[in-house]
C-alpha cells in the first residue's frame, strides 16, 4: 500500500486565499491555510526525507498537530515570504530540516529578531560639574581619613 500524501491527510479548501481565520481556536487568530501548509510540508517532506518525517511524526495524528501548529505560527507570512524561506534553505543548505520558527525566520530576512538587532545606546546623562567636585570632596575625605 503506498502512504499517503501529507495533502491527502488535510481537507483541502476552495479559493486561493493564503489565510483564514480558525474554527478551533476562541481567539480568531488567523491561521496559514491548510494547502498552503500542505505543500510546504510536502515539499520540505521530498527535501529532507526520513529526517523530516522524524521530526514532525509519522503518524496521522502526529502530522495533522504539527500541520497545526506551522499554520498558527505562519499565519502572517506572505507568498513571496515563503518563497523567500525556501530560497534561503537552497542557499544555507542546512543538513537538518528546520523548525517552524527557524522556517520562519528564514523568511523574513529583512527583519531580524529583537535579540539578533543591535542595540541602541541611550545618551549619556549630562554631568553638572558643582555635583561631581563635591562627590570627589568626600571622597578625598574619607581617604584622608584613613
Amino acid at each position: 500500500m503506498e502512504p499517503k500524501r501529507i495533502s491527502q491527510l488535510m481537507p483541502q479548501e476552495d479559493g486561493n486565499s493564503i489565510t483564514k481565520p480558525t474554527s478551533k481556536c476562541t481567539t480568531k487568530r488567523a491561521q496559514l491555510s491548510q494547502r498552503w501548509i500542505a505543500a510546504i510540508f510536502e515539499k520540505l517532506a521530498r527535501r529532507y526525507a526520513y529526517a523530516w518525517h522524524a521530526m514532525v511524526g509519522e503518524t496521522q495524528h502526529d502530522i495533522k498537530a504539527s500541520m497545526r501548529e506551522w499554520a498558527e505560527v505562519l499565519h502572517d507570512l506572505t507568498a513571496e515570504e515563503i518563497q523567500i524561506g525556501f530560497h534561503s534553505l537552497d542557499t544555507e543548505s542546512p543538513r537538518r530540516p528546520p523548525t517552524v520558527m527557524a522556517f520562519k525566520s528564514l523568511c523574513r530576512t529583512d527583519k531580524p529578531a529583537a535579540a539578533h538587532r543591535p542595540y541602541k545606546a541611550l545618551p549619556r546623562p549630562k554631568s553638572d560639574p558643582g555635583v561631581a567636585q563635591a562627590h570627589l570632596s568626600k571622597m578625598r575625605e574619607a581617604l584622608r581619613g584613613r
